[in-house]
């Protein structure tokens, strides 16, 4: 759980990218390309690699996150939308 004040730091795909290419195709461990590539969270970059290699995107998911419109709440409540709209 976050604590109050706490702030996320963001990385750029370009970042994420080459993070996982050393895990994955150069072989380097975990914690040398964190250290490396000044990531703060080691399980990240384990995050990052599993994804690459499952070919799963890396770009942000920024625009699904938070609160929902009201109109398609209410839509979906009074059954006018399916959970996919």
């Amino acid at each position: 759980m976050a604590k109050k004040g706490q702030t996320f730091r963001r990385y750029s795909l370009k970042l994420k990218l080459e993070a996982a290419w050393l895990v994955n195709e150069e072989h380097m461990s975990i914690r040398e390309v964190a250290t490396r590539l000044d990531i703060q969270n080691k399980s990240q970059v384990q995050v990052w690699a599993a994804k690459t290699k499952l070919g799963i995107s890396l770009e942000s998911a920024t625009s699904k996150r938070g609160r929902q419109n009201k109109v398609l709440q209410y839509g979906r409540r009074k059954g006018l939308l399916t959970s996919r709209d």
